[in-house]
């Protein structure tokens, strides 16, 4: 909601490795599907500090995968760890 001046700065690139390049901290999103995660996984009360941090001293992205089938295997190899945020159906845990 209200979300156009955001859009408008919006830079496109031409892969996930090309955008998250100047990046030190890279942080994927999940909703805990059916797969096993290999990465450290934080709701977001213990995630949102760790990226206030960081956002001190250098850039941090976050990867939204689709809301059908989130993020790939090739999406979450750039991610150091994952957050989830929890919803009114899927609360975190």
């Amino acid at each position: 909601m209200n979300a156009a001046p955001v859009l408008e700065a919006a830079q496109q690139y031409a892969s996930i490795g090309d955008a998250v390049a100047d990046c030190a901290l890279v942080v994927g999103t999940t909703s805990l599907g059916p797969r096993g995660l290999e990465h450290t996984l934080r709701p977001l009360e213990r995630a949102g500090p760790i990226i206030r941090k960081q956002l001190g001293s250098s850039p941090v992205a976050l990867l939204f995968g689709s809301e059908k089938f989130g993020l790939s295997n090739d999406d979450l190899a750039w991610c150091n760890w994952l957050l989830r945020i929890g919803t009114a159906r899927n609360t975190v845990p």
